[in-house]
């Protein structure tokens, strides 16, 4: 017999927010912890899928966006935008700069469906970082 699962989720539209183009937003923050792919207080690694590839995600509290790994993204070839250059700040106070963006990326986590945005990086030790944006 299988466990039942739920899941909720509380979602809040900001309509400030919604206007405005994914480019034009504050300049991102990605935590050490996200970028090098290591678990931490305020990590937590799960699978997911973008397009056909399972890929591990890091969901950080302590990253402002949401990235993408430069490889994986080359890998998926999916379109994307090039918008303005972004500085985005590492929590050690390095910067690592990005043009590039997916907007509108599909991807399911435990049959649940999401559509995000994300900024592309090199990162290491996951494919994906989901910040709280």
């Amino acid at each position: 017999m299988m466990k039942q699962r739920n899941i909720y989720v509380d979602c809040v539209d900001t309509p400030e927010l919604l206007m405005h183009d994914y480019e034009d937003q504050e300049n991102p923050i990605i935590s050490l912890h996200a970028i090098l792919g290591i678990s931490g207080y305020q990590t937590m690694r799960v699978e997911g899928k973008i397009k056909p590839l399972e890929v591990v995600m890091l969901v950080d509290s302590g990253s402002t966006h949401n990235f993408l790994d430069y490889n994986l993204a080359k890998v998926l070839k999916l379109p994307y935008k090039r918008g303005f250059r972004k500085e985005v700040t590492v929590a050690n106070r390095e910067a690592i700069c990005t043009a590039d963006y997916y907007k509108g990326v599909e991807w399911p986590v435990q049959s649940v469906r999401f559509i995000t945005n994300f900024f592309i990086l090199p990162l290491h030790g996951c494919d994906a970082v989901l910040g709280v944006q």
